[in-house]
């Protein structure tokens, strides 16, 4: 009777252990669904169903640790990424307080996908082969799509870039390119050196088919990567591209160390120059988020709190350094083109160190099993110092499942958890996420149909306000255009203080000064004129090369009879370059000019 029960209970162990296995054999496909379905603004139906079909293989494992006799491990990683979670909450209700709470919808959610892929992911060899085929595959479907963008057969997602892939620009699929040829050309080499290529041909036994067909797909990946990458220009994925190889060829010997070394130096140089006012704009980037960073060192400015703290750090910087050379590449960035840094804007020191620890003890825990998705990993995180992969969806999706993956892998567990806890804990976990995503879900859903409704509103041109509109502001807080849109037509209806909350709620998720210099003309028609001054003040120093700003403070000195004034800044106008020069900038001038001159 007990060995009929103890057959039972295997046979239910193994179908469950198959049933979850085939569940997460699943992912590469999900991924493949995500990744092409890139979303700009928020997560959207094609997030859901992945964390759908995840969720269902977390149950999946819960079961078959009932009927297992294996213990749940929790390892370093684990514990950090813990730590950085509660940290963020911490950071968000106790220690820098947030206006719009809608800014942890993304790490919250990206936590939720790494729990679940901590509980679902199999302990099984093949884990890592499936990764890297599943990158490999989405890898050569974007690569053939850009090819068939720049030879003019489909049309890009730019007006101006002629390659984009399924991305909105060059620069993600540029990263996207170069994860996915580091982790093909690692996993060759890998497997070349187990099985050399005439082995392959000739003694075929000796390795077996799917290795076979990983190998041959990443080979074929390295090829079509190579081909593809160069066509996007993009220093990033270059840059990211001479790491991995200094990682992957340099430790073999000092030459090849060398040569990798002075090539990715003549490179950087050549680069530099190719798109000068680009790479220096960036430089600026770091260097307004390094002064912001500083101005609150330890918390920083607040999860979502980036584009104020940055904007204030930018008018601070040229109002102290008016002469400098960097007002010309001066800008509104929606990112700091550096993630590392953006972290430590919003979180400070402590959280920007825990975000630095996870990518590195990850890492670390991949190059010492030799997984070729450490490679990829690499490419990742130094892309993520020159741009801001891990701010989009496909990115942070990926880069969580690296982690997960590293965890999964790291046997030195700090904690153990046996008995009836390993069926509990897994349970209570599934819960919370559960109930996390639903509202989310619901969330996102409103905000998704708001902005449908903004563009609905705007096709048709329409110029007065009413109470959905205000309502809709609630939904859409941290949506700059809307705020813009709504705090025009309030001013245009004669309602300045209303209009001035909300382009103050849009200058705290926009860089962008047109937020000030519209707050300054609702001071201005409120006849508060020191109030108007420094806000033109402040829209000017955000970005000296605009001349907006100075525009309509010449015209609020004009009308106030400051002529002094007036005059000096007429002059100004005249002698500042413009970043771009277009028809609005010579009637600027233009109308400078005849100031000085009395016309």
């Amino acid at each position: 009777m007990e060995e009929k029960c103890l057959s039972k209970n295997e046979r239910m162990s193994r179908f469950l252990t198959n049933c979850q296995k085939a569940i997460f054999w699943l992912f590469p496909f999900a991924l493949l669904y995500v990744t092409t379905l890139t979303i700009e603004n928020y997560y959207g139906s094609s997030d859901l169903l992945f964390i759908v079909i995840l969720m269902i293989g977390c149950i999946l494992r819960t079961l078959s640790h009932a009927y297992r006799k294996e213990v749940l491990s929790v390892s370093v990683i684990d514990i950090i990424v813990l730590s950085w979670i509660l940290y963020s909450l911490l950071n968000a209700f106790v220690l820098v307080p947030i206006h719009n709470k809608d800014s942890l919808i993304p790490s919250a959610t990206t936590f939720a996908l790494y729990v679940t892929l901590r509980l679902t992911m199999p302990r099984t060899k093949t884990l890592g082969k499936v990764l890297a085929g599943g990158i490999a595959v989405i890898g050569l479907y974007e690569c053939l799509l850009g090819l068939l963008q720049l030879y003019g057969i489909k049309q890009s997602n730019h007006a101006v870039f002629q390659i984009t892939g399924t991305f909105f620009n060059p620069g993600p699929y540029s990263i996207y390119l170069v994860t996915a040829f580091s982790i093909c050309l690692a996993y060759c080499l890998k497997r070349y050196k187990l099985y050399p290529f005439r082995t392959l041909i000739e003694e075929s036994r000796f390795c077996k088919i799917i290795g076979r067909c990983i190998f041959m797909l990443c080979a074929f990946g390295c090829f079509v990567c190579g081909i593809a990458m160069p066509a996007t220009l993009s220093r990033t994925a270059f840059a990211s591209l001479a790491v991995v190889l200094i990682v992957m060829f340099g430790w073999r010997s000092r030459k090849m160390l060398m040569l990798i070394a002075v090539s990715t130096i003549a490179l950087g140089f050549a680069l530099y120059f190719l798109k000068k006012d680009s790479a220096d704009g960036r430089l600026l980037m770091w260097i307004v988020s390094l002064r912001a960073i500083c101005g609150h060192l330890w918390f920083g400015n607040g999860i979502g709190g980036f584009h104020k703290a940055f904007s204030d750090s930018q008018a601070s910087f040229f109002a102290k350094n008016p002469d400098s050379s960097f007002a010309l590449v001066a800008g509104s960035p929606e990112y700091a083109f550096n993630d590392f840094l953006e972290v430590g804007v919003e979180q400070g020191v402590i959280g920007m160190l825990f975000f630095s620890l996870i990518i590195i003890l990850s890492i670390i825990r991949l190059l010492k099993k030799r997984d070729p998705i450490g490679f990829g990993l690499i490419a990742l995180s130094v892309s993520a110092m020159f741009s801001y992969p891990f701010n989009l969806l496909p990115f942070r999706i990926i880069g969580c499942v690296f982690v997960a993956y590293a965890a999964a892998l790291d046997k030195l567990s700090l904690l153990t958890v046996k008995g009836w806890l390993k069926i509990v804990l897994p349970i209570v976990a599934c819960t919370v996420v559960l109930t996390f995503l639903f509202p989310v879900h619901s969330r996102i859903k409103a905000k998704v149909e708001a902005v449908k409704d903004f563009e609905i509103d705007r096709a048709l041109r329409v110029q007065t306000v009413n109470d959905d509109h205000i309502e809709r502001a609630k939904v859409l807080s941290d949506y700059p255009r809307y705020m813009f849109w709504l705090g025009k037509r309030l001013a245009r209806s004669g309602r300045y203080y209303e209009s001035l909350y909300v382009f103050l709620r849009g200058s705290e998720m926009s860089c962008d000064n047109i937020f000030y210099v519209m707050m300054g003309n609702d001071y201005r028609l409120l006849n508060k004129i020191d109030m108007a001054e420094q806000f033109y003040k402040t829209a000017h120093f955000m970005q000296p090369c605009k001349l907006y700003p100075m525009f309509q403070l010449l015209l609020m000195y004009e009308s106030e009879g400051r002529l002094a004034d007036a005059r000096e800044l007429a002059s100004a106008i005249i002698a500042t370059k413009s970043k771009v020069r277009s028809s609005a900038t010579d009637e600027i001038k233009k109308y400078a000019s005849a100031f000085l001159t009395g016309g």
